[in-house]
């Protein structure tokens, strides 16, 4: 059964390989939602042990890179859409650097709900979550990706 957060905070969650941009990441959401709380995973296989949880608190959103090691994105997306029926409601952002057409498309596909490409700058960075977080609610109803 889902389960919605019943506290006003976020319940944030981030699966990347990449240390310095988990680091960056976290503080640009310290900076936007000094009160949400980040789960952060070190790879796709790592994220599918933190979600597999029947019982878990939803999060509200899931930033999602896609080219990790030992389980990608699009396979972490897989899992969540098709195996995990206990996540059919979670918010997907594909987060990564690769803006290609066919990479955005295959992500819609496969039932993300947002593609949001890393941005260059911090305050770039802190504007696309602030964005995502604000229009969590107008962009479950409505697939969208966000391209910086």
């Amino acid at each position: 059964m889902l389960q919605q957060n019943p506290i006003t905070k976020r319940n944030i969650y981030l699966a990347d390989d990449d240390e310095d941009d988990r680091l960056i990441f976290e503080d640009a959401l310290s900076e936007v939602d000094p009160e949400a709380s980040l789960t952060k995973a070190v790879h796709g296989e790592a994220l599918i042990k933190l979600l597999s949880p029947p019982d878990l608190l939803v999060p509200d959103v899931l930033f999602l890179d896609i080219n990790m090691p030992i389980k990608s994105g699009f396979d972490c997306l897989d899992d969540i859409r098709n195996h995990l029926p206990h996540l059919q409601h979670l918010t997907v952002v594909m987060f990564s650097t690769c803006n290609l057409p066919e990479t955005i498309e295959k992500s819609l596909s496969m039932g993300a709900d947002f593609y949001a490409v890393k941005p260059a700058s911090f305050f770039d960075l802190k504007k696309l979550i602030s964005n995502v977080l604000d229009g969590l609610s107008d962009f479950r109803s409505a697939k969208r990706f966000l391209i910086n």
